[in-house]
């Protein structure tokens, strides 16, 4: 056990300085259905091409189009993946269309650029598009490119009581799809979009194993535990993605297997206090906001009236300055003569 358990630990140090090292790629835009790129498993948004036979990218779009064409031979490039948050290589043989929409850009800038769904109002525009809260991620839209955190909020409002689509990844489901939402403030309630987002390090987009299995009944009372979940359907906890995969028979005792629903049960239970911690520590973020703005505003007012009488006490102490110039000129004429 510990054996495997290091060399799971090794592979995810290699994968985490293979990550430190990838700054830059070329970001995988688009794939045309049915394309050379699609049948080798390149996937639009979350594949960055790196390297080409070793060789590492740069901007130079025009090289890798005449590397990807003219090659006299097949070649490998090396796909860093913000799904797995890991680098894969795929043999691809020179053609004239892969079905590819490339772009330069920094890794970084890509995983920051997501925001997570939190806490959805019912009845408002978020909850009639099918957004999920606390397992939906809005990862960008097919004609737009977004930036930063504000872009979204500029987006909606140039948007707003028009069709705006958006490309959602659900968590749960490990799946991505075109959500279209028309934003509205007269909708009854809060907000144009009804729904919280969460934005920032603790919101960046999940990372996730390659590797799911289904679960599929066979002969003899056989269960297979994949790296997701286990057969009842409940999330794996981290240790055991760790670990590697599980497996229970028939030759299972019931008491083995209780004990194992209790501790996925255990698990479920903490997610779900994770979730209220969240939502807990959201209100008081808005809270400790609203006091700092509080704050600013007495602030500011204080330092208006304090300003104010700065200036009264200036204008009264310049015409006693010059009075008393006055009667030092007088006294000084006195003595004079």
């Amino acid at each position: 056990m510990w054996s495997s358990l290091k060399q799971q630990l090794s592979a995810a140090l290699r994968s985490y300085n293979e990550q430190e090292n990838r700054t830059h790629g070329f970001h995988v835009l688009w794939v045309e259905d049915g394309s050379v790129a699609e049948k080798v498993g390149i996937e639009s948004y979350y594949d960055f091409i790196c390297e080409v036979d070793g060789v590492e990218l740069n901007e130079d779009l025009e090289w890798l189009r005449s590397y990807f064409t003219c090659a006299s031979r097949p070649f490998q490039i090396a796909l860093w993946s913000l799904k797995g948050q890991d680098i894969r290589y795929v043999s691809l043989t020179p053609c004239k269309r892969f079905g590819l929409s490339l772009r330069w850009c920094a890794i970084n800038t890509i995983q920051k650029v997501v925001w997570h769904v939190l806490s959805i109002e019912n009845g408002s525009p978020a909850q009639i598009a099918g957004l999920q809260p606390y397992d939906d991620y809005i990862i960008g839209t097919p004609k737009y490119l977004l930036h930063g955190e504000s872009e979204l909020e500029l987006l909606v409002e140039k948007f707003m009581n028009l069709p705006l689509e958006l490309y959602v990844y659900n968590h749960h489901h490990q799946i991505t799809r075109l959500v279209t939402l028309i934003p509205n403030r007269k909708w009854g309630g809060s907000g144009a979009l009804g729904c919280g987002l969460g934005y920032g390090y603790l919101h960046q987009f999940p990372r996730i194993s390659r590797e799911r299995s289904l679960y599929i009944p066979v002969e003899n009372d056989v269960y297979s535990c994949s790296e997701e979940c286990d057969e009842r359907g409940i999330p794996l906890t981290e240790t055991e993605k760790m670990l590697g995969e599980m497996s229970f028979i028939a030759t299972s005792t019931p008491q083995s297997k209780t004990k194992v629903w209790r501790q996925r049960q255990s698990s479920r239970i903490c997610d779900e206090t994770v979730l209220a911690l969240m939502k807990e520590g959201e209100v008081k973020s808005e809270q400790i906001a609203q006091n700092e703005h509080n704050v600013y505003n007495a602030q500011a007012l204080l330092q208006t009236e304090k300003n104010s009488e700065i200036a009264d006490l200036e204008q009264s102490g310049v015409s006693q300055s010059g009075e008393q110039d006055i009667i030092f000129s007088t006294l000084q004429g006195s003595i004079g003569e």
